[in-house]
């Protein structure tokens, strides 16, 4: 069932309720007004008995709506106010709303469960997120990345108030887009969409994915990103690296980043990297005579279980075992 439908079956439900005399009295809605996810309902009450009535059946009737199976349902209600001061209620009803943010269970919020969190200072914050380079180039991916990590650490982003994280969200939002030349050709949805803080983080992870994907989408950035790829290689090559390593690393699809890999280097990604590990293998051989071959195996990311696979590839590469290698070396380096 689509939301706006939920809503309007709601706003009948309440309908009904609030028209039975018998059970509730004078008690009638004014105003049903439906902004993004949010419906807010005012009452006419007479006392402070009508209030009690009618929340006890706005009560029943939200969890007749969160029976819908698949749907997170939120809700809340103010305390007792006359007809005049409807926006007095509607401020207080937003700020229990607030606290829908930190519950993936359907509820209703009043004063009672409004859970309240301090708000901090977001200078820090804007002073790191300042800092960042332009986003114009898949070169500026890797550290926009490693800030949208940091942020979304449950030790921190679960800590602040609702206030604070849209704040930062729409700071963040605005830096990974602003510069990107992507205005027109990602939408962004309004915060008060948002049910969650896993819903935030899911969304910030689609924009910054859309934002990279966006600057890999000419060859013209091709170059870059194997750039970085062959960098990465140079630094890592004594660890169990492998394409999937490299690739969700810098954020890239593992198919898209293997076809560009072997379209600039003419090789593919394993035998590049072996090209790298047997070069430094033999360096090694070369510049210290009395280094074990196991050393050198360890050294070039092959462990002790791999050593046999290490000989068989040196073997297959220069042509001799590192052992007949290390004992005469070719007076010409191969291949």
């Amino acid at each position: 069932m689509k939301s706006r439908e939920i809503k309007s079956e709601f706003v009948d439900k309440i309908a009904v309720i609030s028209s039975n005399e018998t059970l509730l009295g004078p008690i009638k809605i004014t105003n049903a007004r439906e902004s993004f996810r949010d419906t807010l309902f005012t009452f006419h009450l007479s006392n402070e008995a009508d209030y009690s009535l009618c929340v006890k059946e706005f009560i029943a009737a939200f969890e007749w709506l969160a029976n819908f199976g698949g749907a997170v349902f939120k809700a809340a209600y103010s305390r007792l106010y006359p007809a005049v001061q409807y926006e007095d209620a509607k401020k207080e009803m937003y700020s229990f709303l607030e606290s829908r943010f930190y519950s993936d269970k359907s509820e209703c919020y009043s004063n009672e469960n409004h859970e309240r969190r301090e708000s901090v200072d977001n200078t820090a914050f804007i002073n790191k997120l300042s800092v960042l380079p332009r986003f114009i180039t898949y070169d500026d991916a890797p550290v926009y990345s490693q800030f949208i990590d940091n942020w979304l650490a449950p030790q921190k982003i679960h800590t602040l108030c609702y206030k604070d994280i849209r704040y930062q969200y729409d700071a963040i939002i605005r830096k990974i887009i602003g510069d990107s030349k992507m205005d027109e050709n990602i939408e962004v949805p309004n915060f008060r969409e948002f049910n969650s803080i896993n819903e935030v983080i899911t969304e910030i992870r689609r924009i910054l994915d859309a934002v990279i994907d966006f600057h890999l989408q000419g060859n013209q950035n091709d170059n870059s990103v194997i750039g970085y790829a062959i960098h990465f290689i140079e630094k890592n090559y004594q660890n169990d690296i492998t394409l999937a390593t490299v690739s969700n690393y810098y954020n890239l699809n593992y198919s898209y980043f293997s076809r560009i890999f072997k379209k600039n280097t003419g090789i593919s990604f394993s035998q590049y990297l072996l090209n790298i590990r047997m070069g430094k293998a033999r360096e090694l051989i070369i510049k210290h005579s009395d280094i074990k071959i196991g050393d050198v195996a360890k050294k070039v990311g092959y462990n002790e279980e791999n050593l046999q696979n290490f000989t068989r590839a040196f073997k297959k590469h220069f042509g001799k075992s590192p052992k007949s290698y290390k004992s005469d070396p070719p007076i010409k380096d191969g291949p």
